[in-house]
């Protein structure tokens, strides 16, 4: 074997080695992005959905994600107490689910939304606003760990992650609700405009009596002399 041979042999035997520690730096990263979730408000760029959708889902990955096992619920704290709502997805074409508004009003409220597809999991919490409303400009995209109101892990979230979202977001819709209250900056105004009202209408009686009784007593003498 000539020298140069045994020299381009030796240089592929340290190649090699680097290449494979390469690929497996880059492991992770493949099996990282093999599913992903995103969600958004449906809008005009979303596409043509129901008028009664809130949310639009939709799957990503290799292979067919759209085969993936995907659950959702609605996570509310009203007056103080936790609740929990399964709720229903709708399929709107390969891939993509409508979530329909399927909890109360009252309180605060997340949707928790989960897929696992060949041993991968994606999560996403959307949160949502007063009157458990979803915000028009709700959204996260593929990929993405945070979005508009909503965040996604690949694992399911605890439910202390949920709890703790859900007392965050509960300062936030009392605070909204304080501010909505109506007339609570007259009531005041309204009281003592009342009482002002009470007492001119007391005086004005008191002032006619005394002027009666006047003049009763002025007749009296008149009819005695």
């Amino acid at each position: 074997m000539s020298t140069s041979s045994i020299l381009r042999l030796a240089s592929i035997k340290r190649f090699v080695p680097l290449c494979a520690l390469a690929l497996l730096a880059q492991a992770p990263v493949v099996l990282a992005g093999g599913f992903q979730l995103s969600v958004e408000a449906p809008n005009v760029s979303s596409g043509a959905h129901s008028k009664n959708a809130a949310l639009i889902v939709r799957t990503f990955g290799c292979h067919t994600p759209a085969d993936a096992a995907i659950t959702a619920t609605a996570e509310g704290l009203v007056s103080g107490k936790r609740q929990s709502v399964n709720l229903e997805l709708a399929p709107d074409a390969t891939g993509v689910y409508e979530i329909k508004k399927q909890w109360p009003s009252e309180g605060a409220w997340v949707v928790n939304i989960s897929g696992a597809y060949n041993g991968m999991t994606c999560s996403l919490l959307v949160e949502l606003g007063p009157n458990g409303s979803v915000r028009p400009d709700t959204k996260i995209s593929e990929g993405e760990f945070k979005g508009k109101y909503a965040r996604a892990e690949r694992r399911k979230f605890t439910a202390q992650e949920i709890d703790s979202a859900l007392q965050a977001l509960g300062g936030k819709v009392s605070r909204v609700n304080e501010k909505e209250v109506p007339g609570s900056g007259s009531t005041p105004v309204i009281v003592s405009g009342l009482g002002a009202f009470l007492f001119l209408a007391g005086y004005a009686a008191i002032t006619r009596r005394g002027h009666s009784r006047k003049s009763q007593k002025a007749d009296g003498s008149t009819i005695g002399s």
